[in-house]
């Protein structure tokens, strides 16, 4: 999980991890932000927080938690985004069942507390399979393969798009993320373009459960 200065957000994110239903997870927590979320982080073996002295960009960063980490997977958990409890789960099946290169959602929601709005996200079918970068779960083998490219944004529709990743499993039926949206986004959202849907919030706040009251204000 790579975070900046985004206080706020870091304690919700470490929640939606340690409930996961997939067994023997890792969070490794990379900071470079100029506020040190390191009194967030509860001491938890599953947990590892790596400070960075010194600004990087988000690449680098990606980079540096995929070298970290033990385990065979590797799945994208952006700190200011929602995940059901199953997520892991269902992305892991979907790598281990079918033998494509990563699983992620081609359709994803977002949602925008402040202007209490919501969208859709829908990459077209017609063209080259995609997915949201918050959504990337895919083997350790293939980011050995295919690192990062060291840059501030963007750095995981490179990835995507690699020769390395043959094959994508979406998992967008299963409504397993929900990206938020809010004035500290790396990339802002628009919400205008012929990709771009606006849903009903009851939408989000269905998926969200009890989860959804975290973000009215």
């Amino acid at each position: 999980m790579p975070t900046r200065d985004r206080r706020r957000f870091v304690p919700m994110a470490i929640r939606y991890f340690l409930r996961q239903d997939y067994p023997r997870t890792e969070l490794v927590i990379v900071d470079d932000g100029s506020d040190p979320v390191v009194d967030l982080i509860p001491h938890h073996p599953a947990i590892l927080y790596h400070r960075l002295e010194g600004r990087q960009v988000l690449g680098r960063k990606r980079n540096l938690a995929c070298e970290l980490a033990a385990g065979e997977f590797i799945a994208h958990w952006d700190d200011d985004d929602w995940s059901a409890r199953e997520r892991l789960r269902i992305q892991v099946e979907a790598l281990e069942t079918s033998g494509v290169s990563l699983s992620g959602t081609r359709s994803l929601r977002f949602y925008d507390p402040a202007a209490q709005r919501a969208w859709r996200y829908e990459w077209p079918r017609s063209r080259r399979p995609w997915a949201a970068g918050t959504s990337l779960c895919y083997r350790r083998s293939l980011w050995a393969r295919s690192p990062f490219a060291e840059v501030a944004a963007g750095e995981d529709s490179r990835f995507v798009s690699h020769s390395a990743v043959t094959s994508i499993a979406d998992v967008s039926d299963s409504g397993c993320i929900v990206a938020l949206i809010h004035d500290r986004n790396t990339v802002t959202k628009s919400g205008r373009g012929p990709c771009w849907k606006m849903i009903p919030v009851a939408e989000v706040e269905q998926l969200l459960g009890p989860d959804f009251s975290h973000y009215q204000s």
